[in-house]
This record gives structure tokens, sequence and C-alpha cells, in this order.
């Protein structure tokens, strides 16, 4: 079995879960809420690997750097 890439049904390598150690990662796209200045701010489409046995999920390079973007733009905010 490998991990699959569900924006474009690619197999990519296999990834085992580091949490459960018994699923698989799969690669997408979703939405992930975070917090900026006591707020609870979503970051639409973030890269990330999640289990698909555990729920687990790991932010990938690119995903947290957009997570970043996304406090660093909300705190630059004015009256947030």
């Amino acid at each position: 079995m490998n991990k699959i890439n569900t924006q474009t049904g690619n197999c990519l390598d296999i990834i085992p879960c580091p949490r459960c150690e018994g699923g698989l990662l799969v690669a997408t796209l979703e939405g992930f809420e975070t917090s900026a200045d006591n707020q609870t701010i979503t970051v639409t489409d973030v890269e990330m690997d999640r289990c698909d046995q555990c729920g687990e999920i790991f932010l990938t390079p690119s995903g947290s750097e957009r997570v970043d973007d996304a406090r660093l733009k909300h705190q630059d905010q004015p009256n947030q």
C-alpha cells in the first residue's frame, strides 16, 4: 500500500504513522484551525498528511509556512 495524494490520486512513498504505527499517512489539503492574539482562525488549503487510522495530522513544511503566514497576517491587522 502506498501513501496517496488525495488531490491528484498519485501514489507516493509509503509513510507509516509515527503516532499509532498502524496507519499510513495520506497527503491532503484541508482547513486548519490555529490561534492568534487569543482568537481562533481557520487557514484554508493547508498541505498536511493525515493518518488513515488514528486521524493524527502532520503539517508539511509548506503547510506550516502557510499557517505561520496567516497567523502573522492576522496579528498585523489593527483591532484584532
